[in-house]
């Protein structure tokens, strides 16, 4: 049986497991960058939130979700400089991706979630258990109105 559910904290060891084992049999190495017990801690119900995949009772795979809000790493803060900075003559291009109010960045940067670290077992890697992770964060993301989803990847 399969299916994706929201992480708890007893969860969080094998959730580390999951980390360290992707590190492991990573090529080069610093392509995964592991995140601490803390980190995965505070996505578990407070500044996010993690989903499992889970077959046959075991977590095969973890998406950690973030909602940074005004945070100094909030990548948002990016993504509004950029919007500030185009020019008259560019806006053109960009029209679906600005604003369309006059919202100020404390207003824009609560509608940014990040898609943080996620990791899938050796065992069922290739089975498209990320994409599925990533699909339906995206619903739970949308049903809380987000209107950015943001992750840095290698």
């Amino acid at each position: 049986m399969e299916e994706i559910q929201f992480a708890v904290e007893k969860d969080i060891p094998h959730i580390m497991a999951l980390m360290g084992g992707a590190v492991s049999t990573e090529t080069p190495k610093d392509w995964y960058v592991t995140d601490d017990e803390e980190f995965v801690r505070r996505h578990i119900g407070c500044e996010g939130y993690t989903l499992k995949y889970i077959i046959d009772g075991e977590i095969a795979a973890f998406l950690i979700v973030r909602h940074p809000g005004e945070a100094e790493d909030n990548l948002g803060v990016e993504l509004w400089n950029v919007f500030a900075e185009v020019s008259t003559e560019h806006q053109q291009v960009m029209i679906h991706l600005l604003p369309r109010d006059s919202s100020t960045q404390q207003e824009f940067l609560p509608h940014i979630a990040h898609m943080e670290s996620a990791a899938v077992s050796p065992a069922h890697r290739g089975k498209g258990l990320q994409g599925k992770l990533l699909a339906r964060a995206e619903e739970i993301e949308i049903a809380r109105g987000t209107k950015y989803l943001m992750a840095t990847v290698h």
